[in-house]
């Protein structure tokens, strides 16, 4: 049997709160009294850290500029993900590429753990 060396991601969104509508339609409303959009990249289910990485990277690359332009006007804008780890030898790495893309955009980053 072999050990995955990274978590599962059981769900991730970028979002932000904003007073406008200028995330539409990318994003979708989900508390309108609140101002919170999300843009889902992960939807409920496990899909392996290295193929999250790749198809987020891709989606927030696809829309790279609209995404950075959501910056301005935003109160919070944040990326976050839910992982599941098997065991201890399991962790969470952010190629630089990654890193460099989310700060390009301009996003936080916020890993939770599933308990």
């Amino acid at each position: 049997m072999t050990t995955r060396l990274y978590p599962m991601v059981k769900n991730s969104l970028l979002r932000c709160t904003r007073k406008d509508t200028q995330a539409h339609p990318i994003f979708k409303c989900v508390a309108k009294e609140l101002g919170i959009w999300v843009l889902e990249l992960a939807e409920e289910g496990d899909m392996q850290w290295p193929i999250w990485l790749e198809s987020s990277a891709q989606t927030m690359s696809y829309h790279r500029e609209f995404l950075t332009n959501l910056l301005v006007g935003s109160q919070d804008y944040t990326l976050h993900i839910l992982v599941r780890y098997d065991n201890a030898n399991q962790a969470v790495h952010f190629p630089p590429e990654f890193l460099a893309l989310a700060t390009s955009i301009g996003f936080t980053i916020e890993v939770m753990i599933e308990a």
